[in-house]
């Protein structure tokens, strides 16, 4: 069923894929800084002298220098691919996206054993989402260099995007057994393994994520989400506390420990967390859905009506909350307005029919149902 706003499924969690290039590894570049660093005022200039000083540049953050020095490091030599290379780097570190794609490419056309341009590219192109593109600047790479745990990280990240599951899986697992310790791979196989239905199997990598990287938000979260969609609620409390004590900003950590209290019959603490999550984006459909249902449980018709039509404002195609405001108001004995909202949830959502009839026939016995916050690709 799709629902809600900006908030389903938990999917803002995978935003483990592309790597930051300011503080990168320099062996992005191909190149590596001697210990102690690099004098920045050059006695011998040479093409090789400006692009060290522009990595060192690149390394410190100061980028309009790293440009500047390896521009002049290409003036020097104009067949310098790894000059292209930082370069890139930098721009894409700039948001310059397109401007970092030609330099990559102009890399690997001068030097097509340049591995390291042909990863970067590769992470260009999962930023624009291009990604059978960046699947081919992967394979490149790693036909230059097959054990690179973090070329299969990102190829896999892209085959999950296109749906090759199967693909995606064995390279998370080829990163895995290359770096053991590479927490994005197991917290990316565990996103595979939660949309594949695998819970335990989730729950495992989540928890080798957060066991490399005990500050490691997301995986909390994941793995709070995975413990309530496995029936658990009371175990999935503990991991949102952690997020939100690593993260005090973040709404899907709230959000999704609203839904735990309310799975607890805990109305209160639940509608103090969807506030807090609707302060911090007061787009969230489905926390206005939540927050609607958990008036309701309290018995505040006025408070959850108001919340499943801000859901509705917000998205005018959000058959559950057109299911939930009707179930409410037939329980309040409104059946006029009720019989519209339920004929609307079935027109956008035929599915819901179903549920209607099954309420119906328990003589009108209702439930409203939530929005869930679960892990996804």
């Amino acid at each position: 069923m799709k629902e809600g706003g900006a908030m389903r499924g938990q999917s803002f969690i995978g935003l483990a894929g592309v790597v930051c290039c300011v503080g990168a590894p320099l062996a992005l570049l191909g190149i590596f800084l001697p210990a102690g660093g690099l004098a920045r005022d050059l006695r011998s200039p040479s093409a090789a002298s400006y692009l060290r000083r522009g990595t060192e540049y690149l390394a410190r953050g100061e980028l309009d220098r790293a440009i500047a020095d390896y521009s002049i490091a290409i003036t020097f030599d104009p067949k310098y691919a790894k000059a292209y290379n930082g370069r890139g780097l930098v721009y894409r570190s700039k948001g310059d996206v397109d401007l970092a794609i030609e330099d990559y490419t102009r890399a690997v056309e001068i030097d097509p054993g340049l591995a390291e341009a042909y990863y970067n590219r590769g992470l260009a192109f999962q930023v624009k989402k291009d990604w059978n593109r960046a699947i081919q600047d992967y394979c490149s790479a790693l036909a230059l260099k097959p054990n690179w745990a973090g070329a299969h990280l990102h190829r896999g990240e892209a085959r999950r995007q296109i749906g090759d599951a199967a693909g995606a899986l064995g390279d998370y697992n080829r990163a895995i057994a290359l770096n053991p310790k590479l927490e994005k791979a197991h917290y990316e196989r565990g996103l595979l393994r939660a949309a594949d239905n695998n819970l335990r199997g989730a729950v495992d990598d989540f928890s080798q994520a957060i066991r490399h990287n005990p500050r490691f938000v997301e995986a909390y979260v994941n793995r709070g989400v995975i413990h309530h969609r496995l029936g658990m609620p009371f175990a999935a409390i503990p991991d949102f506390d952690q997020a939100i004590q690593l993260n005090k900003h973040l709404a899907a950590a709230y959000f999704a420990r609203g839904n735990a209290w309310s799975a607890l019959k805990k109305s209160e603490r639940a509608i103090v967390d969807y506030d807090h999550a609707l302060a911090l984006n007061p787009n969230l459909a489905d926390a206005y859905n939540n927050r609607g249902n958990a008036h309701l449980a309290k018995g505040d018709l006025g408070a959850a009506r108001a919340d499943y039509s801000r859901a509705i404002a917000i998205n005018p195609a959000y058959a559950l909350a057109y299911f939930n405001r009707g179930i409410a108001l037939r329980s309040y004995g409104n059946l006029a307005d009720a019989q519209k909202d339920l004929e609307q949830s079935i027109k956008l959502d035929p599915r819901l029919k179903d549920s209607i009839q099954a309420i119906s026939n328990l003589g009108g016995q209702e439930a409203t149902s939530e929005a869930s916050s679960r892990s996804s690709p």
